[in-house]
Order: structure tokens, then C-alpha cells, then sequence
């Protein structure tokens, strides 16, 4: 199994990004190796310079938990995914420069996340998301009545 994060960097007006794909967990791991924490650091250390930094997991809960104080000061963004409880928003007391969001397991709905970037992006510290003020969240309920959005399908082709 390859343990590589994907690394991509994104621009959509004056808004950089940056994204990073963590590699799955071996089979009956709980929580990442060193090697693997390591790896996805340095991943998300190399995007250094975009806007926001986002991480995407499909490591679980449990391992995504025991993870988050290392991910704060290099990540601003945890979306993740796998077994254990889904959320749409928690910015927690141990990692509070990360914003992390569970998708439901069995895809129901959408979260929309929405953060407003602080003014100083080049603050040597992370910055501390503040729940309701400079980030919220919405769930999306998956029905028919949503309408298909073309720029969300040519957005996941790329």
C-alpha cells in the first residue's frame, strides 16, 4: 500500500490552497505510524505559503483524534471520513487551529463549511478558529429536490 500523501495546490481568485490526501492506514491500525504522521506533516509543511491548508482523511475517528494536535500549526482544515461518529463542524480546546469535519458514513449529506480567512495569514502562530464567528457549518441533506451543479462535477473530474 502506498503511503504517500497526495500533495495539490489550488487558486481561485486571491485564494490560494492547499490540499493533502492522507494515505490509508494498514489494515487493524488505529492511529497513523510515526512514519505516516511524519510523512503527512511534511506534506502540509510543504505547502507553506497558501491560504488555507486543508487535510483529507480517511483515517477514522479515532485515528483523526489522536492525530489533530499534531496536525495544528500545519493544517487549517481537517475533513474526515471512515468509521466513527460524523460532525459537521468541532474546532477542539487541543488543536484549536484546526477545523475538523466528518462526513457521514453513509453519505446522506453535505457539509458546507464556511471560513472567513484571518486578515493576517502570515501570523507565525495558527490561528484559533472561533466556532460561529469565523467558521460555520451547514448540513446538506441528499434528496432529489437538490439540483445538480455542473461546476461541482467539473470540479471533482480534475
Amino acid at each position: 500500500m502506498d503511503s504517500t500523501p497526495v500533495v495539490r495546490r489550488l487558486r481561485k481568485g486571491n485564494v490560494e490552497l492547499g490540499l493533502v490526501l492522507f494515505p490509508p492506514l494498514n489494515d487493524g491500525e488505529t492511529s497513523p505510524s510515526p512514519e505516516t504522521l511524519r510523512a503527512v506533516l511534511a506534506a502540509g509543511s510543504s505547502l507553506a505559503g497558501a491560504d488555507i491548508v486543508v487535510g483529507l482523511s480517511p483515517w477514522g475517528f479515532q485515528a483523526e483524534r489522536s492525530a489533530l494536535p499534531r496536525l495544528d500549526g500545519t493544517f487549517d482544515v481537517l475533513l474526515g471520513a471512515g468509521a466513527g461518529a460524523p460532525f459537521p463542524l468541532d474546532v477542539t480546546p487541543f488543536a484549536p487551529g484546526v477545523i475538523w469535519s466528518r462526513a457521514d458514513v453513509d453519505g446522506r449529506h453535505v457539509i458546507e463549511l464556511e471560513i472567513n480567512l484571518p486578515a493576517d495569514t502570515g501570523s507565525p502562530r495558527p490561528h484559533e478558529w472561533l466556532h460561529d464567528i469565523d467558521v460555520r457549518a451547514r448540513e446538506w441533506p441528499l434528496t432529489d429536490d437538490i439540483p445538480a451543479d455542473q461546476r461541482v462535477f467539473e470540479a471533482l473530474a480534475r
